[in-house]
């Protein structure tokens, strides 16, 4: 998926409530949306994880994921959305989150 802006990736999310209120509450607790949106090229967003993104995933999508998680894979159960968590064991910080821009 080529030619992404920042305006496409959130309309494709206003589509439904429960990704509208992550990605509104994503935009509002870390910077990077529009740097994540260029970077994508592949149909998912690479977003930066933290202590106030798990909380929102938790929010939004009813996924409690701990810190000794290694891999989790959700689902929205509106939309289907896809989104997946990942760690090493040996560092937390090379944890990564991506969500699907385009529900399959």
């Amino acid at each position: 998926m080529t030619g992404l802006t920042p305006e496409i990736v959130t309309a494709s999310f206003v589509v439904c409530p429960r990704c509208s209120f992550f990605l509104s509450g994503y935009k509002l607790i870390q910077t990077d949306f529009t740097d994540a949106v260029a970077k994508s090229d592949d149909g998912w967003l690479d977003l930066t994880w933290s202590h106030e993104t798990r909380r929102l995933v938790l929010k939004t999508y009813g996924y409690r994921i701990d810190e000794a998680t290694i891999h989790h894979e959700g689902l929205c159960r509106e939309c289907q959305r896809v989104f997946v968590f990942g760690t090493t064991e040996e560092e937390i910080k090379s944890s990564f989150f991506r969500i699907e821009v385009v529900p399959g």
